[in-house]
């Protein structure tokens, strides 16, 4: 039996504008879990239950069920999906202003993915194998993928060793949607001895193996590696029997701490997935292990919907599976500056004993971005000797806000606030929020933001704008060149000097304060 009451409130159910991120609805979600157990738990002790007593404990499971199922839809996976990105986006801050080096942008939208889903980033560059024969031999029951010709004697070697790469992943795809019971590969040793190599099967991010293992078992053998065709034979039986979808990306992940071994490679390619391998190891890991401090806590979608997934079967003994179908964090004309748009789909089903719930739970929300950390300014201040942070907001420490319409009328009031407390002001000109974590400096119409550096420490002709500063691609802002750079009579004193160029002396109404600091023609100091 389906529920269509629960379909009916998924569907009907609009993605959730920004509001503010908390945790109350996930803690009611599980807490309405709980009760129910109990109340079930009860139910199951009566020694005397009749047939009437029987149906209205089944209408009580069905509607109980119903209801937490439409708390999920409408609830839990809007806020753990909101407090997951925010949480993501100030460990990777932190991660960047730790390691003191910025993400490529490649590195940074990968973990835009990783960070929020599995509170992971992923290790490493994966390499094409050298040699004859390009992908593993390997045979799956039931039989969902495969390349099984055996000719040849190619071979790829890995495993704990000088100079020898640490892991290979041979990607595949079902041909069908099944559950996997066990996968067979051919083996070898280089050194005599019992070998063991741990074999996973994990998802794909970033077109590469990713941070969840959906299982893994190990494998032994002895047979020593030779010139001839000589190998061990080994079945690898997943006790879990994952569940795989037909036409996916997967990867059997592969390593050995105890030797290195040889695996034997099919004459044959096989073209739905490709041999890679690695020299770092482990190809993932939480990015709360290079923080000082924790910032994800285990709050990252797939650790919390596991969890889910736990207390359902524990407390209320239904089974619920799911697939996160897409995740994706943004900035664009719909954010503006100050936000991030949060599209998600995912998949899920619940089954108990007397009905069954099947929902596509797909939305779009806003995630705010005030509060969080700059990872520029910091690295940037830190690369030049000095440690300044700075967080996203557009408000003074004053409570007064810098006009997020993008019309104020500045007076010089304002700009004394806006040089003294750091906040952010939206700029056409200027790099998004996202673009600062790997260090992109050409300008956002949409989400462009820019603050005043801390001037008092620095003495250049170029103007005190932080992505001005350190890039030097604002027009009329490069030292030494044929353009006026200004001071502002009451910032600019004897203890040091505050510059502005042409453009933004008008964007913040300073030009009647201004006098110039180079020549027009040469760029020469014409004051002291």
């Amino acid at each position: 039996m389906s529920s269509k009451k629960a379909n009916k409130a998924f569907i009907g159910n609009k993605g959730i504008g920004g509001k503010s991120i908390g945790k109350k609805g996930v803690f009611f979600t599980l807490t309405a879990i709980l009760i129910v157990g109990i109340i079930f738990a009860w139910y199951s002790k009566t020694e005397i239950v009749t047939g009437a007593d029987k149906i209205s404990l089944t209408r009580l499971r069905v509607e109980k069920t119903d209801d937490i199922v439409r708390d999920i839809n409408t609830n839990y996976m809007q806020r753990i999906s909101r407090v997951a990105s925010y949480n993501a986006l100030s460990a990777i801050a932190n991660y960047e202003i730790q390691q003191e080096k910025f993400m490529t942008q490649g590195e940074f939208e990968c973990a835009l993915k990783t960070v929020p889903l599995y509170g992971a980033l992923l290790n490493g560059t994966w390499l094409e194998p050298f040699g004859a024969g390009k992908d593993l031999y390997f045979e799956t029951s039931p039989d969902l993928a495969s390349n099984s010709n055996t000719g040849g004697n190619f071979r790829e070697y890995f495993g704990a060793g000088a100079g020898v790469v640490s892991t290979l992943a041979q990607g595949f795809q079902p041909t069908s949607t099944d559950s996997l019971h066990n996968a067979t590969f051919r083996f070898c040793t280089v050194l005599p001895g019992n070998k063991k190599v741990v074999i996973q099967i994990r998802d794909q991010e970033c077109g590469r193996p990713g941070p969840r293992i959906l299982a893994e078992d190990s494998v032994n053998f002895t047979t020593v590696c030779t010139p001839g065709n000589s190998f061990d034979t080994r079945t690898v039986k997943f006790s879990n029997k994952p569940g795989l979808i037909a036409g996916r990306q997967y990867y059997f992940v592969m390593n050995s701490s105890n030797g290195v071994v040889g695996i034997k490679k099919s004459p044959n390619p096989y073209f739905e997935g490709d041999l890679n391998v690695t020299y770092n190891t482990p190809i993932s890991y939480p990015i709360d292990d290079k923080l000082s401090s924790p910032v994800m806590k285990k709050s990252g979608i797939v650790g919390k919907m596991d969890e889910l997934v736990g207390l359902l079967d524990e407390v209320y003994h239904v089974n619920m599976s799911y697939d996160v179908l897409k995740f994706n964090l943004s900035q664009n004309n719909e954010s503006g500056p100050w936000f991030a748009i949060l599209e998600f789909h995912i998949n899920y089903t619940i089954n108990s004993s007397t009905a069954y719930w099947q929902a596509n739970r797909s939305a779009s929300t806003k995630v705010s971005l005030l509060g969080l950390p700059d990872p520029y300014i910091t690295i940037m201040t830190r690369l030049d000797g000095l440690d300044y942070q700075n967080t996203i907001t557009y408000e003074f420490a004053n409570g007064s806000a810098v006009d997020t319409t993008y019309a104020n009328v500045w007076q010089f009031f304002n700009v004394t606030e806006f040089l003294k407390y750091h906040p952010y002001n939206h700029e056409t000109r200027a790099p998004s929020y996202f673009m600062r974590f790997f260090n992109d400096m050409t300008s956002s119409l949409c989400c462009g933001i820019e603050s005043p550096i801390w001037f008092q420490n620095y003495i250049t002709n170029i103007t005190f704008f932080d992505y001005c500063f350190w890039s030097g691609i604002c027009p009329s802002s490069i030292p030494f060149g044929e353009v006026s750079l200004y001071t502002v009579n009451g910032i600019t004193n004897s203890s040091y000097i505050f510059l502005i160029e042409p453009y933004h002396a008008v964007k913040y109404n300073l030009t009647g304060y201004l006098s110039f600091y180079t020549d027009e023609s040469t760029g020469d100091r014409i004051i002291t």
